[in-house]
């Protein structure tokens, strides 16, 4: 796994990551867009009651860097896997330095398109050549 640096691999439409601590305890989330209009999906994997499925967590909103806990969620905003995803936010946006012994990364594919990447770069970036030469990230 790789090291994610950006808060912009969120926003890639397709972005999968882990965060991690040196207690062994991980969480795995993906944000998902599914069209321009629409908003920035968040699910965790092995959520409640999902199996190794993702439950759906709520919505990121990347204009103002925030989670939102809808009606729809499995979880509340005091569960602790909300917690995290907004501490991800935090440390990428760089309003909070990662401590150490913690990772966020992703699984070494793109984050727009999902797959694999094995350019060095792609790989340090999180978003392979064709992806980066049409969004933004």
């Amino acid at each position: 796994m790789n090291n994610i640096t950006s808060i912009n691999f969120l926003t890639g439409g397709n972005a999968l990551f882990t965060v991690s601590n040196n207690l062994a305890e991980h969480y795995t989330f993906k944000v998902r867009r599914l069209g321009d209009d629409k908003p920035f999906f968040i699910s965790l994997v092995g959520g409640k009651g999902s199996g190794h499925r993702f439950s759906y967590l709520g919505i990121f909103q990347p204009e103002s860097n925030k989670t939102v806990v809808t009606r729809s969620s499995k979880f509340a905003v005091e569960d602790l896997p909300v917690k995290v995803f907004k501490f991800v936010v935090r440390c990428l946006a760089g309003r909070q330095t990662l401590p150490e012994g913690y990772a966020i990364q992703h699984e070494g594919r793109c984050c727009c398109c999902g797959k694999k990447l094995t350019d060095p770069e792609s790989i340090r970036l999180g978003i392979g050549p064709e992806c980066r030469r049409h969004h933004a990230l």
